[in-house]
């Protein structure tokens, strides 16, 4: 009896090492696939931060006002201001307050995650939706209206709204004539995923579609977002400084941006116990023991469209 007694608790020994192994396995890979994507997905919008369809200068544009915007005047299609960031928010009674002095109400306040960034871009799509004469292939055969950039051949441009449908169906206009969709957004890290209370920070976007900013999450299991503004002090085109509370005059002299992310995993592991402190940006996320399964990931890129060319 001691013998079998034995046996069978070597084997539920294994058993359950091999389990947790298995867990553990599985957690990374969430955990490394959701990482990747989410700083991958920031870096593609920083590295389209301020690109308005080709057309330069953008500063002369009519800025219409939108039904739903990020503030009581109007932003989303507002080329000034193509990047600001907000570091390190913290107040859930006010709408996050941006670098550059600007209350992005479009945010539930209440819902981000503290102590974390939230970055605004302004940009159009990296394609034209219109041009040569023929639409996009890829374009959407939604008929709710949406903003486009529409840019003339002598590289005058102005906001009009269109259906993707119309849009599709567009003949007899001069050769030269583009259409760009407005794709400006607020990232921003939300304390739960689908339900209020659900524990499970998300990384979200406040998009603009159609007439309005709406949210909309991306990736799940993201519990801390830092920015560093690359800032180019001596105008040979490349970052000399980081800063990860810019100034309003810094992030319009900002040639890159450093991205830091901080991950976990949706579940517990078993057995695993995590009490490392973890340094992010210029501070440090402190893990009070519990099992969750985290990595750090960060990447730097090139602002290319406000950065000068090299």
């Amino acid at each position: 009896m001691l013998l079998g007694l034995s046996l069978v608790s070597a084997l539920l020994t294994a058993y359950l090492a091999s389990y947790r192994q298995a867990l553990l396995g599985a957690a990374l890979a969430e955990v490394m696939e959701n990482g990747r994507y989410a700083v991958r997905l920031i870096a593609r919008e920083g590295a389209m931060a301020g690109f308005f369809g080709g057309v330069a200068p953008v500063h002369s544009l009519t800025v219409p006002a939108i039904a739903l915007d990020c503030g009581a005047e109007p932003w989303a299609l507002d080329p000034n201001t193509p990047l600001d960031m907000v570091d390190n928010f913290a107040d859930e009674a006010a709408p996050p307050l941006s670098q550059s002095g600007r209350h992005l109400d479009c945010i539930d306040a209440a819902s981000v995650v503290r102590g974390s960034d939230l970055l605004a871009i302004k940009r159009t799509a990296a394609r034209a939706s219109y041009s040569g004469g023929q639409a996009a292939q890829d374009l959407s055969s939604s008929g709710a209206l949406r903003w486009y950039l529409r840019r003339e051949p002598d590289g005058a441009a102005q906001w009009e709204q269109w259906q993707p449908t119309a849009l599709s169906r567009l003949v007899g206009e001069p050769q030269g004539v583009s259409f760009w969709q407005g794709a400006s957004r607020v990232l921003f890290l939300r304390a739960y995923a689908r339900l209020p209370g659900d524990g499970i920070p998300t990384l979200c976007a406040e998009t603009l579609g159609g007439g309005r900013m709406s949210a909309k999450c991306l990736v799940e299991g993201v519990e801390q977002l830092q920015i560093g503004v690359g800032v180019d002090t001596d105008g040979d085109g490349f970052a000399n400084v980081y800063r990860w509370r810019p100034s309003a005059s810094e992030l319009s002299a900002a040639v890159s941006l450093r991205v830091q992310l901080l991950l976990r995993s949706h579940r517990p592991v078993p057995g695993l116990q995590d009490h490392r402190q973890y340094t992010i940006g210029q501070g440090s996320v402190v893990v009070a023991g519990d099992g969750y399964l985290r990595r750090i990931f960060e990447s730097t890129v090139r602002l290319r469209s406000l950065a000068p060319a090299l």
